[in-house]
């Protein structure tokens, strides 16, 4: 399992993944009067003058989160059936696209919706983790497929 490089890529792409889940923060709305800090846990406010939290909203962003890595897993611990392996590898790669897409999105749209007034707009650890982890999934996606065309030229010769 361990010896296919698609398997090392998946490893990389679910650490980034579950770290960006353990709660670090993703990006941050900076106004005159306080910090705004999104992560998987949600928005929490802090008081920029006496570093007090003010605010704290909570919404389940880390079941998304656990979600990408139990498909993610899924597909690494699927490299005996490798039919199997290619569609889990391909949902794992159009989810996280779709969860990346819409943390973008949220980052340069959302500042409206979340206070008035922003100064300043962060991307911090989280957001460049969730980044990072992206490529991997595509890599180990091409890597799949080359061991899927592989094994079926053989199957041809037989």
């Amino acid at each position: 399992m361990i010896q296919r490089i698609q398997s090392v890529y998946l490893f990389i792409a679910l650490i980034c993944l579950g770290i960006v889940t353990y709660g670090t923060t993703l990006f941050s709305f900076i106004t005159e009067k306080a910090e705004l800090q999104l992560s998987s846990f949600g928005v929490k406010q802090t008081e920029a003058i006496a570093g007090q939290t003010d605010y704290s909203a909570s919404f389940p962003g880390y079941f998304i989160g656990i979600g990408l890595m139990i498909i993610g897993l899924a597909t690494l611990l699927s490299f005996k059936k490798l039919p199997r392996q290619h569609k889990f590898g391909r949902m794992f790669f159009y989810t996280y696209f779709a969860v990346l897409v819409s943390v973008l999105l949220f980052f340069y749209f959302g500042a409206s919706q979340v206070a008035n007034g922003i100064t300043a707009k962060h991307l911090d650890l989280g957001f460049f983790l969730l980044v990072i982890g992206f490529p991997f999934t595509f890599l180990a996606n091409t890597g799949i497929n080359r061991d899927k065309k592989l094994l079926d030229s053989l199957n041809r010769l037989r």
